[in-house]
């Protein structure tokens, strides 16, 4: 039976899920490191939802972990969904695919219409997810800097050259108290959280973040490149709601984790964080208030992202 673009039961071709379509063109471009794809198809209106949702698959949700599943890809490629537009194939015919219409009479709207999909690169996820392994749904962004600390050097040493004397020969001179600038690097870390149901973030992230926020971290983050203890502090979050064309009670939550990295090195060679301070003529220092306890107080950050 040959293909007739106004019958579907004569299409060869079918989606994942069952979609029936018709394949009418495709196109796309390729850069160094980068490709799109342009693919237009023939589908009945009545399945305009389900093409839909099989392009941007529904999130599925690990304890307080959220995953959105990759969707189909461009035939031969590893280019994902990004866009889907649809119109009337027929001009001047519109389509109803959303059923509003009821009362109207037969033949008013057309049974087919034209979907367009663009499609692009994106981070690929796995089909099996591991929700102990953060990566596959977060994305970090980090800015260095530093903290500059004008210190008290007693030890310090001037040192002078005179212009005259041949091989340089220099001339000390001491002097105590001597002000200096030390340098204290830190890396300003975000980590992105996209569209959280808002149930996940208002009975369990919104908890664990409150009870972190101004504390650094117990043990080792893997997420922050094995980032060592002490060295992160959890400085705060944004929230953002994210509207959504699916039915939900309420949108998804977009959110960014802020931390603060401080790590520095001591007389000693240790690497030490936020409960080290400059100690004039004695280098970093771990600080200990009344003796028995550091300034700030550790947990275990992981925590956050964890099942």
């Amino acid at each position: 039976m040959s293909s007739r673009y106004e019958d579907p039961s004569t299409w060869r071709l079918s989606t994942p899920s069952g979609v029936k379509y018709r394949w009418v063109s495709s196109s796309g471009s390729f850069e160094a490191e980068s490709a799109s794809a342009e693919g237009e198809y023939l589908i009945r209106a009545t399945d305009l939802a389900a093409f839909v949702v099989e392009g941007f698959p529904a999130p599925r949700i690990f304890g307080n972990i959220v995953y959105y599943p990759s969707g189909p890809v461009f035939p031969g490629t590893v280019l994902y969904v990004k866009n889907i537009s649809w119109e009337s194939h027929v001009p001047g015919l519109p389509v109803d695919p959303f059923a509003q219409d009821t009362g109207a009479q037969s033949g008013t709207y057309h049974p087919i219409l034209r979907v367009k999909v663009s499609y692009g690169a994106q981070k690929e996820q796995k089909k099996n997810t591991d929700p102990n392994d953060p990566k596959t749904f977060m994305r970090i962004t980090g800015r260095a800097a530093g903290e500059y600390i004008h210190a008290e050097q007693p030890k310090a040493k001037w040192t002078t050259a005179r212009a005259n004397q041949q091989n340089g020969v220099k001339e000390q001179a001491r002097a105590r108290d001597v002000p200096a600038l030390i340098i204290t690097p830190e890396t300003e870390w975000t980590i992105t959280w996209e569209r959280i149901p808002r149930s996940v973030f208002d009975t369990k992230l919104i908890d664990k973040m409150r009870d972190k926020i101004g504390l650094l971290n117990s043990t080792a983050i893997p997420l922050l490149h094995g980032a060592p203890k002490e060295t992160i502090m959890f400085v705060g979050y944004d929230f953002e709601e994210q509207f959504t064309w699916r039915t939900l009670s309420q949108p998804p939550v977009k959110l960014d984790l802020k931390f603060l990295e401080k790590r520095v090195t001591d007389a000693d060679g240790h690497q030490r964080g936020h409960n080290a301070f400059y100690r004039p003529g004695k280098g970093w220092q771990r600080l200990l208030i009344d003796g028995e306890n550091p300034p700030f107080s550790t947990t275990d950050m992981n925590d956050i992202w964890k099942p």
